[in-house]
């Protein structure tokens, strides 16, 4: 893929992305809007428990007290769930950012093997910790830097190192992750 392309595919992912963006903003003002409304039928329903409360205490009437107690419990509960399910909803609605890393072909590893330790070479050690030994056959390509700091899959940018080594590395650029084994 040409660079020209790239930058056309980031581009068309941004434009994907910020419509989701807009999309999600869209329903976030909607969610907001039902919340308010929600809110608006609880001042309601509190205004009108208030006067019932107040008629019941005039009337002295105990039993009647105790089921509108129980009703505003149930609405209250009523209400939460509805709140909790928009909350759900909302944060369903998100959009998951996902990052898929490169594949490292066969032909680009021997190409980093060949390039940084030598073709005839068949056994070496990490270039990283410089402790555990790797082979042709058996080794990690690791970034120098790191893919989702801008990094490429290429050979210039990739190193002969172990797998101890390119899981402990995760996302650190490598020179950051080698002064962490001084």
């Amino acid at each position: 893929m040409s660079y020209s392309q790239k930058i056309i595919a980031v581009t068309n992912e941004l434009e994907r992305i910020e419509k989701q963006q807009q999309e999600l903003k869209k329903q976030q003002l909607e969610i907001k809007k039902q919340q308010q409304e929600l809110k608006k039928q609880e001042e309601e329903f509190s205004m009108i428990l208030i006067l019932l409360n107040k008629q019941l205490e005039e009337a002295n009437i105990k039993k009647q007290q105790q089921e509108l107690k129980k009703q505003q419990q149930q609405e209250l509960k009523k209400q939460q769930q509805e709140q909790e399910e928009l909350k759900k909803q909302q944060q369903e609605q998100e959009p998951q950012v996902s990052y898929k890393k490169t594949k490292i072909t066969s032909t680009t590893k021997r190409l980093v093997w060949n390039k940084w330790i030598g073709e005839e070479i068949g056994k070496s050690k990490c270039l990283c910790c410089k402790v555990t030994y790797i082979t042709q056959m058996s080794f990690n390509c690791g970034h120098i830097i790191a893919e989702v700091n801008g990094g490429e899959t290429n050979v210039s940018n990739l190193r002969p190192i172990c797998q101890n080594c390119n899981s402990s590395m995760g996302i650190t650029n490598m020179d950051d992750f080698m002064k962490t084994l001084m």
